[in-house]
This record gives C-alpha cells, structure tokens and sequence, in this order.
C-alpha cells in the first residue's frame, strides 16, 4: 500500500514555535485550517505516494545525499503569495536550497528534471482555504507588514502523512563526511 510522503527542511525551534504561531494567528483571523496542517518548513520535493520499502530506499539516498551537505543560513524576509491560493513568509534567494531541491529531485528517475523559475522555497501560511474575496482582504493586511527571521539549516527530512497530520518519517543531518 502507498502511503503519502514528501520531503523539507523542517524549521528548527525557537522559531518553529514563532512561526506556528504566526499561522495559527492567520488561521483564527482568516478561518482558514489547511496551513496548520503541516509544521512549518520549506518543501523540497512535493507530496508523493510511494511504498514504505521504496521510501526507505530513497531514505538510503537521501541520508548519502545529506552526508556530503553542509549546515547553511536561511533568511526570511517578508510575505509572498502564489496567484490568489498560498500566502507564505518569503524566503531570500537561496542557491543551496535551489541545489539541494534538484538533488532531491534527481533521485526520483520519474520525476521532471525542475525548471529555473520552477521552484520557489516559501513556508506556507495559507493555502487551499480562501475565495477570491478572503485572499485579498488577508493579503492587503499582510501585503506591508514586515517579518524577518533567520535559522540555520542543519538537516533535511522526509514527512509522512499518517492519521490526518504530517510528521517527520525520518531526518538527515548534513555534514557527516564535511
């Protein structure tokens, strides 16, 4: 049987908690529940269905991948949206996330190859829970505020959609061969 799957670098607290918040608060202002789903991260490869046996095959890679990654800076600065259905907190122009999400990417021999301007790492606020109207009322009282916050990315994870929520299936430290 498939079960849902995908993989992200997970927020690492304090500023997991922060930014949980920060959704929490769109959700009860908003009434919009889909951005509460998953805890806080930036998703490097979307949900997929996969077998568990396939799944820890692609752990085996992905835990060989990590090995050679170095812990990196991520900065958030600011909201963003896609079209009129994701509202998100901005993340900085990063070419290692770019490079680490082709990577991931790449293990997958089915999967696309990614374009340039196809990928966008963002940590979602909002998605999938607003018409037309909600969207524009929500994005003209974020549109201007300022947010900006900073981590270090010391791991990449798979997530597994298990009883109704997401949670880590299993994490990858990077640097063991740094």
């Amino acid at each position: 049987m498939k079960s849902l799957f995908f993989i992200g670098l997970v927020i690492p607290e304090p500023l997991a908690g922060e930014i949980q918040e920060i959704k929490t608060d769109f959700s009860s202002r908003h009434h919009t529940r889909h951005g509460l789903d998953t805890m806080p991260h930036i998703t490097l490869k979307p949900p997929f269905r996969e077998t568990s046996e396939n799944v820890e095959a692609l752990s085996s890679d992905l835990n060989t991948l990590s090995e050679y990654l170095v812990p990196f800076d991520v900065s958030i600065d600011g909201y963003g949206h896609f079209r009129n259905e994701v509202i998100f907190l901005n993340i900085t122009e990063n070419k290692v996330i770019a490079d680490i999400a082709q990577a991931v990417n790449n293990l997958d021999k089915n999967a696309k190859p990614l374009k340039p301007n196809q990928f966008k790492p963002h940590i979602t606020i909002a998605h999938r829970d607003l018409n037309d109207t909600e969207f524009n009322i929500a994005w003209d009282a974020l549109k201007n505020k300022k947010y900006k916050a900073a981590f270090k990315c010391e791991s990449l994870s798979v997530l597994w959609h298990r009883k109704g929520s997401w949670e880590i299936y299993k994490s990858f430290e990077f640097g063991t061969f740094s």
